[in-house]
């Protein structure tokens, strides 16, 4: 059995104003707190748990809102 390092385990997408998904390098959980801001929307997919989240902050725009549920 492979162990997944941390990074493995997780993903975090910022969406672009067009809706393209960015993946963002994030060495451990605890640095995706500091990245989220009230102006965008990530996606966030959690292998180990089969869970995708999405933070969508409250001043982000209603496009970008519809487009991450599309996404995830």
């Amino acid at each position: 059995m492979r162990i997944l390092s941390e990074y493995e385990q997780f993903m975090v997408y910022e969406l672009d104003d067009s809706g393209e998904r960015i993946r963002l390098d994030i060495a451990n959980e605890s640095e995706i707190g500091s990245l989220l801001n009230p102006e965008q929307v990530f996606v966030i997919v959690k292998e180990e748990l089969r869970r995708i989240y999405i933070w969508k902050g409250a001043k982000s725009p209603v496009r970008k809102r519809f487009i991450s549920s599309r996404v995830a």
